[in-house]
């Protein structure tokens, strides 16, 4: 090494000499510099020149002064062990050897704030930034000046950078608290700052051959610690970056970790770890719903919490989980860190959402924080790899889950959810959100969630309900007995049968075959009947009823099926209830799309004097025929408070709308926003009696009729009107439709829904 010193070799250079890492031969520099008590890499390179080449004794007895110089043991020792070697190079081979030999274990570097590195000097420094007040600060470290600014892109530098004076960082660090964060070695990709516009910062530059970084978590008063970075050349502190955050997450930038490369991806780099709650949250496991033990066929899963698998193996795991102290914990499962999701309070738009948080949970803390709470049993879920849920109550009122991913027996990942829940939620919800779906997973669970969680049949009639039809009960009572010829028997005569895909498609035909499988599936597993709708005249085929059965396709999973009736027999499949028939004020014209014009009028004055507003482009006109909604600001989509406007408090008047989602002008905006609408190049269509829109809130549903407005290529809009003017105004969302979008009547039921 010291050989490689004296050519004038860098760091890098040194280390490909030696096929280590650049980090290694800097970590072995400092060493020598530090043992031979000389101030920079010249005097060490110039104390080796100086010993002059003499016989085998001669050398031997030069370099072992050295090395008595170096104040090591294990130097000493080597001094002995290297008798008959001859040449420099094979000296300088040894002492590399006893360097790397004497080097931290990969699993043995420190972690902050306690560890220190194995250097005194980088170890002498570390401890006056922590201790020193700031006039002991600007007396040692007299010439360096900071830099503040936002980390942009990760530990690469700062944007809109500010200097800082002696005087202004050692008075901030000086009265701040302070702990170490990590100390690692710089590496010839870290860059001082990335590159901003000019005005913005300082340009960029690359690393200047900076030997060290010491990153410090400093607390001063701020809502989190911000991070101080250090950078060490030749044994001084050469340079001072600051960064702060307004965000209260360590995982944004302006914490420590914003300058600090990530110890999973660069783990050689340091010669001490940051704290290990500091590290990036393991990355989650795939997951797979095949392989790994599931329910075997034809058997039923016990329920938690008693409940446990058939996999002997498994259950000690989970006993161990459940009741098990720390230390046992820690025994049983070493290096196992755990990933928190912790979901977060935040403002959407004036409405609660949640915000998720990820954070790395030390082995130590999560035993700890397990153990000493209160744990159940909530599920267990086959597949690769097999998940264990724990309900967890560390008594904060929330219960946390716990996942646990087992594969081969062996515990290989923790995973933690909790954090805020909306008002009103139930205190279990994490457990739901960490809990495969049971409909769609039945044949999954080695072990099913407590009953009181499991997912409650949606409501409904029993079968033995009457509806005033016998010849709808008698199809009720077949139903409720399961009785399969029965029904088969009751399908109408033909080789296909009409069946409707959705309810946006006419009814096509299917082969009998395929209905009477369905009916026979409807039948084995039919559990109640939602509704018994009333067919309109008109509808395809001719029936006289569409009976909605709900039937438990898979365990925990139900379905609707949609049985057209028509005196006593199926004559078709439905996908959905009919709507009744619009009620027409004002009819379409006799020609249809074709024969709509702009100037054609309704005889309705309100619905006219709109009509004549639009085609005269006049917006103060529309703003006096608008009858508004009331509603306080800000909105979820709008109307957005003004200054001096109370959010949740004032009461804005707006006209509701929407074009593919809501939007809420304000009344005085809303003749020049119908206006821009484009409506003036559209005709009257009809007016129908008023029916709530499909997917309009309560809110919107004012009025007594809905106008239709429509252009020859088929756009269309619909304008609600009470008798005082417009009360909501729609247009349709995506391509042009020629088939007129007609609102349509609320179905008529003989037996409602629940």
């Amino acid at each position: 090494m010291l050989s490689l010193l004296s050519e004038g070799l860098t760091n890098g250079q040194i280390a490909q000499r030696l096929g280590v890492s650049e980090n290694t031969a800097k970590s072995h520099v400092a060493e020598i510099l530090s043992k031979l008590e000389v101030p920079d890499r010249t005097a060490a390179a110039g104390m080796f020149k100086s010993l002059k080449p003499r016989p085998q004794y001669g050398l031997l007895v030069g370099f072992t002064g050295l090395l008595r110089k170096l104040r090591s043991p294990t130097a000493i020792k080597v001094a002995g062990g290297v008798a008959a070697v001859t040449t420099v190079a094979a000296i300088v081979a040894f002492v590399v050897g006893i360097l790397l030999m004497s080097s931290r274990e990969p699993d043995g570097t420190p972690f902050a704030p306690d560890g220190r590195t194995g250097d005194a000097n980088l170890n002498g420094i570390i401890e006056r930034l922590l201790s020193q007040d700031a006039e002991s600060l600007a007396g040692t470290f007299s010439e360096v000046s900071a830099r503040e600014g936002a980390v942009i892109g990760g530990p690469v530098g700062l944007g809109n950078a500010q200097n800082l004076s002696l005087a202004d960082w050692t008075s901030r660090l000086g009265s701040a608290g302070r702990s170490l964060h990590a100390a690692f070695g710089a590496a010839s990709s870290d860059l001082l700052l990335p590159q901003p516009p000019p005005s913005s910062g300082v340009p960029v530059s690359p690393d200047p051959g900076y030997d060290y970084y010491i990153v410090l978590s400093v607390d001063d008063g701020g809502e989190t610690p911000n991070g101080w970075r250090f950078a060490i050349k030749d044994r001084q502190v050469v340079d001072i970056v600051i960064t702060g955050s307004p965000y209260p997450d360590a995982s944004y930038p302006g914490s420590p970790r914003a300058l600090t490369p990530s110890p999973a991806d660069e783990y050689d780099r340091f010669l001490v770890l940051p704290p290990e709650s500091e590290w990036p949250a393991p990355t989650p496991m795939p997951r797979s719903a095949t392989g790994g033990p599931l329910l075997p066929a034809g058997t039923t899963a016990p329920f938690a919490p008693a409940g446990r698998t058939a996999e002997t193996e498994l259950n000690r795991l989970i006993e161990a989980l459940l009741s098990e102290p720390q230390a046992e914990l820690s025994r049983r499962f070493p290096n196992l860190a755990a990933r928190e999701e912790r979901q977060i309070a935040v403002q959407s738009m004036g409405a609660f959402a949640t915000s998720p948080r990820e954070s790395r949970v030390p082995k130590a803390d999560w035993t700890a924080r397990l153990s000493a709470a209160s744990r159940s049993l909530y599920a267990v879920a086959g597949g690769d790899p097999v998940e264990v849920i724990l309900a967890v109550d560390t008594g904060a009122g929330v219960t946390e889950a716990w996942t646990f991913a087992v594969r081969q027996g062996e515990l290989v990942e923790v995973a933690i959810y909790n954090g805020d829940l909306p008002p009103g939620a139930e205190s279990g919800a994490f457990l739901l959100g960490a809990t495969p779906n049971i409909s769609e997973n039945y044949n999954r669970f080695l072990v099913l969630p407590p009953e009181a969680a499991l997912p409650r049949p949606p409501p409904a009639h029993a079968f033995a309900v009457s509806t005033g039809s016998p010849t709808v009960d008698r199809l009720l009572s077949l139903l409720a007995a399961h009785d399969v010829a029965g029904l088969l028997g009751s399908l109408a005569p033909g080789e296909t049968i009409p069946f409707q895909e959705s309810c946006a498609t006419a009814p096509a035909s299917l082969p009998r075959a395929q209905v009477e499988a369905r009916l026979r599936l409807i039948a084995e597993k039919a559990t109640s009947v939602r509704s018994v709708a009333n067919v309109p005249a008109g509808y395809q085929p001719e029936a006289d009823h569409v009976i909605e059965v709900f039937i438990e396709e898979l365990p925990y999973r139900w379905m609707i099926q949609y049985l057209v009736e028509r005196q006593g027999s199926i004559v078709g499949l439905a996908a959905c209830v009919p709507s009744s028939l619009p009620e027409y004020i004002v009819a379409p014209p006799p020609g249809g799309l074709a024969a709509v014009s702009p100037s054609r009028r309704s005889g309705i004055v309100v619905v006219d004097a709109v009509l004549d507003a639009l085609q005269a482009g006049d917006a103060a006109r529309l703003v006096t025929l608008i009858d508004p909604t009331l509603m306080p600001c800000p909105g979820e989509y709008g109307p957005q408070c003004l200054p001096g406007e109370t959010p949740g408090t004032t009461t804005v008047r707006v006209l509701p709308g929407s074009v593919c989602h809501g939007e809420y002008p304000r009344l005085e905006e809303g003749g020049e926003y119908l206006l821009a609408q484009n409506l003036s190049r559209m005709g009257l269509y009809s007016v129908t009696r008023w029916q709530s829109p499909p997917g309009f809130p309560d809110l919107h549903n004012r009025g007594s009729m809905i106008a239709l407005l429509m252009a020859s290529d088929g756009s269309a809009a619909q304008l609600g009107f009470s008798d005082s003017g417009i009360t909501f105004w729609q247009r349709k969302c995506g391509p042009p439709d020629p088939q007129p979008p007609v609102p349509q009547g609320p179905p008529s039921y003989l037996l409602p829904p629940l």
